[in-house]
């Protein structure tokens, strides 16, 4: 159902070691949405590491891209 999306703007974030679910389902699920789209692949990191308590760094990483989507394609026009 990916591809009913469009044109609601998608993100995907997933971990490139992911053991719970493998990064190739992210990778399919991005080739098949429309646009606007973005997939956002932490390198070298398995499922649970980026949780605040586990990886800061890559928890602050996560929550800057998703932040960085929301105002651009998320946010109501104020204007």
């Amino acid at each position: 159902v990916v591809h009913l999306i469009s044109p609601r703007a998608i993100l995907i974030i997933h971990t490139e070691r992911d053991t719970m679910v493998p990064v190739e389902e992210a990778r399919i699920m991005y080739a098949k949405a429309g646009e606007p789209r973005k997939i956002f692949i932490i390198p070298g990191m398995d499922h649970k590491e980026v949780y605040e308590e586990i990886n800061q760094k890559v928890f602050e990483m996560v929550m800057q891209e998703t932040v960085h989507w929301y105002n651009r394609h998320l946010m109501l026009n104020k204007g």
